[in-house]
């Protein structure tokens, strides 16, 4: 996996959290995956990369968890509902974020889709997946990484300075 793929994703999602929600996130041991692991209730922002780059970063949060990160950014918030459009607001945050950190400017980054019940199936496509759980005072969720760079990952011998490395957490 590409450190230069994953770690704007991984710090955007670690600033957002500090600055937005006071919560300091605590990466756990990187796993790799041959594939997602869809979990019911919970929900997932999940957000695709073309291009430069062929993949998906896909955050899964439990209900409770969800709920509770609505109610750091508006006390009013008391549904599973109020809890998933507090995440939809995070995870525009948190891909504009990362977006910018991307030094490739030739990666498309979508829009962050959020769903409140499976992830998405149309993942399968992607296969190694790269997870590490974070874990906060108020609860542990798993950032999950998949990236295809078959196409521009040759190496600095033919015109591409990427070389792939270990992500740092």
């Amino acid at each position: 996996m590409d450190v230069s793929l994953v770690n704007p994703f991984i710090a955007a999602t670690q600033r957002v959290f500090e600055t937005m929600l006071g919560l300091k996130l605590r990466p756990g041991k990187p796993t790799a995956r041959s594939a997602i692991l869809h979990r019911r209730k919970h929900a997932s922002v999940t957000i695709t990369l073309r291009g430069g780059a062929t993949g998906a970063v896909v955050l899964q949060f439990p209900k409770e968890l969800v709920i509770n990160l609505a109610r750091l950014l508006d006390d009013s918030a008391e549904t599973f509902h109020d809890g998933v459009d507090a995440l939809a607001e995070l995870a525009n945050i948190i891909t504009g974020n990362a977006k910018r950190r991307l030094s490739d400017n030739l990666i498309e980054v979508s829009v962050p889709y959020v769903s409140s019940e499976l992830t998405p199936a149309n993942l399968k496509e992607f296969t190694p997946w790269l997870a590490i759980p974070f874990e906060s005072t108020i609860g542990t969720f798993e950032f999950t990484m998949s990236v295809d760079l078959s196409e521009t990952s040759k190496g600095p011998e033919n015109g591409n300075p990427r070389e792939p490395a270990e992500a740092s957490v």
